[in-house]
């Protein structure tokens, strides 16, 4: 049985479009892009800094009036905590976390929630020398809630400790 020469020629045309288009079979499959494009970070500006050292992320996001939640110590590490945003129900707020005196962390995560962690979502920090930033989710209540930072130390153990919302 000879093959349908319409069949052929799609069969040999598909791997052509998707080469052409410079996107994998992979991400037009819809396993390695959100809504037909993936997210590179230099794609969307979240990069490491610009050739100044600069974080070109924060010249490029509008994350709202920030507000001083004040330094903790954590984890042998003192830290200065701002948060963008009002935190509302299963919404996402920007943090600020600078890094003022004490050993660095190797990690720096943080929730918003009880202590365990319990029904929120964690969030690790970006770093740049002594400086972190991201964003967390708010949980869907946020009876009882605070802000919870978590300090991984270079020895790999955690340390955790809260500051109240505000």
């Amino acid at each position: 049985m000879r093959p349908s020469h319409p069949l052929l020629i799609a069969g040999l045309a598909l791997p052509l479009t998707l080469a052409g288009c410079g996107r994998s079979e992979a991400d037009h499959a819809g396993g390695g892009g959100h809504e037909g494009h993936d997210h590179a970070d230099a794609a969307h500006g979240h990069s490491d800094g610009d050739s100044d050292g600069h974080d070109t992320e924060h010249e490029e996001h509008d994350h709202g009036d920030s507000a001083s939640l004040g330094p903790i110590e954590v984890g042998g590490a003192t830290l200065e905590i701002s948060m963008s945003g009002t935190v509302h129900p299963g919404e996402e707020v920007h943090l600020d976390i600078v890094q003022t005196a004490g050993s660095k962390p190797v990690a720096l995560r943080f929730w918003i929630g009880e202590e365990t962690g319990a029904g929120s979502l964690k969030s690790k920090a970006d770093t740049h020398d002594s400086h972190f930033h991201g964003h967390v989710e708010a949980p869907s209540s946020l009876e009882g809630a605070s802000l919870w930072i978590e300090v991984e130390g270079p020895d790999g153990q955690r340390e955790s400790a809260s500051v109240p919302l505000p």
